[in-house]
């Protein structure tokens, strides 16, 4: 999982408040449920501490849509009476999780989604595309090339190129790691032919009628949740793989709590591997200004120079550090592997760490 997306909310030293929150418009009565959510979820934050000014540049943004009826989640982060990060994502939380600390905290979120895989959908049709596309960060977006259905010809029909031009930008822009076409089989052809030989090996086929603007009541979405799904075990067990073959190895693998927290602390780690199993993950960390100021204890930051350590809960400082440090994280089913504590890494190469 690419946690480049989290990067630049680690910026103010002021706490931060995270909500994590389920603002689906998919059934009755919708609008008011979210607007009960907020205010009870405000209410649990101002009784953690959180600020008036915080809590009302949250106001400004908590329970806003995408204009779809389809499940939706919202993952905001605020300090110091402003939003550092508002998003609206494809997994929706089941109520809300709302916590005022020292680090944003993006663990209910990421452990909800597990292990997520960027897409673009294309459907291919006559008069051009529609595109729906999930990045790495688990935030939703539509786009239309051409005439949708209905058109009265006012609109140009889309050529190959600008679709292929939509799929390079919500693919490169949002991560993908895999491109679905669907749709007529000949326009699919000529936009996979004018792909990028990069994009080209990320694409892949389902054979199903659609209309123009998407599947007419058969089950394309069944096909595309089932490759993601596919595609998310190959990655876990690609992970899980890597992770027994190196264990033994100090170069490749570490494992338990500490031995981790030193290789986040070193940037030595490639992937964290977290598994349901965890131990210590609600226990405290000591952390400082940048990602390599992570220690057991007080003394290990003082040692680092940081002169004022900041106490933190341990996932949102793990997850802090993996960030900063360029390291992916995979949850993983504790009988996939069981590293002790619960808690292990595969480790970057160590001639290209040196």
């Amino acid at each position: 999982m690419d946690l480049s997306f989290l990067r630049t909310v680690y910026t103010p030293a002021a706490p931060v408040a995270s909500l994590y929150m389920d603002v689906s418009r998919d059934r009755e009565g919708a609008e008011q449920d979210i607007q009960a959510r907020w205010d009870k979820a405000r209410e649990d934050l101002a009784s953690q501490g959180a600020d008036a000014e915080t809590l009302g540049a949250m106001d400004q943004v908590v329970g806003r849509g995408d204009g779809t009826a389809e499940p939706c989640g919202q993952l905001t982060f605020a300090a110091d009476g402003r939003v550092l990060f508002d998003r609206l994502v494809a997994d929706p939380s089941q109520d809300y999780t709302a916590l005022w600390g020292p680090l944003p905290d993006p663990a209910p979120y990421l452990k909800r989604r597990g292990q997520h895989v960027p897409y673009v959908l294309v459907i291919v049709h006559s008069g051009g595309a529609a595109l729906r596309a999930v990045d790495a960060s688990g935030q939703r977006h539509t786009e239309r090339v051409g005439p949708g259905p209905g058109s009265n010809g006012a609109q140009p029909e889309a050529d190959a190129g600008q679709i292929v031009a939509a799929i390079d930008r919500l693919a490169v822009g949002g991560g993908a790691e895999t491109i679905v076409l669907a749709g007529e089989p000949e326009g699919r052809e000529r936009v996979r032919n004018r792909l990028s030989e990069g994009l080209r090996l990320l694409a892949g086929d389902v054979e199903t009628e659609t209309g123009p603007s998407g599947p007419e009541g058969l089950p394309l979405d069944d096909e595309l949740q089932r490759r993601l799904d596919e595609r998310a075990e190959e990655e876990q067990r690609t992970v899980a793989n890597a992770f027994e073959e190196g264990r033994g190895n100090p170069d490749r693998v570490t494992e338990g709590f500490a031995p981790v927290v030193y290789a986040l602390r070193q940037g030595r780690v490639e992937t964290l591997v977290w598994s349901s199993g965890l131990a210590g993950g609600n226990a405290e960390l000591w952390i400082g200004p940048y990602g390599e100021h992570l220690g057991l204890t007080e003394a290990e930051l003082h040692d680092m120079g940081v002169a004022e350590p900041v106490r933190a809960n341990a996932e949102a400082a793990l997850i802090r550090a993996a960030a900063l440090t360029s390291a992916k994280l995979a949850f993983l089913p504790q009988h996939d592997v069981e590293p002790d504590e619960g808690l292990g890494a595969v480790l970057r190469n160590a001639e290209a760490h040196r």
